[in-house]
């Protein structure tokens, strides 16, 4: 195109209209199949945030453990054992993951565990992905139903990850998984057995593949890792639409240049580019202009 308009009375093949929006709707797709990878990017960047939440001894403290495969937080059969949130580092299928142990939710008038319960709820505001973890030896409950409230109403009707876990597989099952799933909403369910370790491994796979989002593998080159990356990514995109649009309106095709020259700027951004001296570079090489 600028081809096209600096050099007119050249004999420049220019691209056909149909041709233009096919090329520019490809562009338009790739460029957001990379900018949609910055979750993943930010994920493999900064650790995600995985909380493990759930009523009092449910057994979140033994899943944490088993987890980091170490005993990290303290396990009794007395309820309300834990009450403050714990924090640790774990790699989970080469995911960094920032794994969160906290209080059961549940009302109580020692000030210590209030403020575990305080701090509980505060990190489930942040979470990226929540373990909400149920006792499968026992029924599900109305106090199972009003924990899922409860959460639901902390994240203020945002999409909320999630796994449902069903704990204490070991010691038979009680618990009416289709109640669980109703109450909740649709979540995968996984039953695990934190004591014997079972099922761990295919929580590991499930939080692998809901961290994801199944858009963006590891092994995959293009990776956005950097939010001014993502910022100018999304301005490109928006410039390429702006493109398509004078295109569709058929507006003169300097109009449409000037929104792809500021779509190459943004990239240029990312990529460290002189973009007019590269511009200017691409024309010449490409067409046989001012011998």
């Amino acid at each position: 195109m600028e081809a096209t308009i600096d050099f007119p009375e050249e004999d420049i093949e220019f691209l056909e209209e149909a041709q233009c929006r096919d090329r520019l709707r490809r562009v338009i797709e790739q460029l957001t199949l990379i900018e949609a990878s910055a979750n993943t990017g930010r994920i493999l960047r900064e650790g995600a945030m995985l909380v493990i939440c759930g009523r009092p001894n449910v057994g979140k403290s033994s899943l944490l453990n088993a987890l980091l495969k170490a005993n990290r937080a303290i396990v009794t059969p007395i309820p309300g054992t834990t009450r403050d949130t714990i924090e640790e580092l774990v790699n989970v299928r080469g995911l960094p993951l920032r794994l969160v142990d906290t209080a059961g939710l549940t009302a109580t008038d020692d000030p210590i565990e209030r403020e575990g319960v305080t701090r509980s709820r505060a990190a489930i505001q942040q979470a990226d992905l929540l373990l909400i973890v149920f006792d499968r030896s026992a029924p599900f409950s109305q106090a199972d139903r009003e924990l899922l409230a409860e959460i639901r109403a902390l994240r203020n009707g945002a999409a909320i990850p999630a796994l449902l876990v069903l704990n204490k597989d070991d010691l038979g099952s009680q618990i009416n998984t289709a109640e669980v799933t109703t109450a909740w909403g649709p979540a995968p369910v996984i039953a695990v057995s934190a004591v014997q370790g079972t099922g761990l491994e295919t929580l590991e796979t499930l939080i692998s593949e809901q961290l994801l989002g199944g858009q963006v593998s590891i092994s995959d080159g293009a990776l956005v890792t950097n939010v001014r990356h993502q910022q100018a990514l999304q301005r490109a995109i928006a410039a390429c639409r702006a493109g398509l649009s004078s295109l569709e309106r058929r507006t003169t095709i300097e109009c449409l240049a000037v929104e792809l020259r500021e779509a190459c700027e943004h990239l240029g951004g990312i990529l460290g580019l002189n973009v007019s001296e590269d511009l200017l570079d691409r024309i010449f090489k490409q067409f046989c202009i001012g011998k």
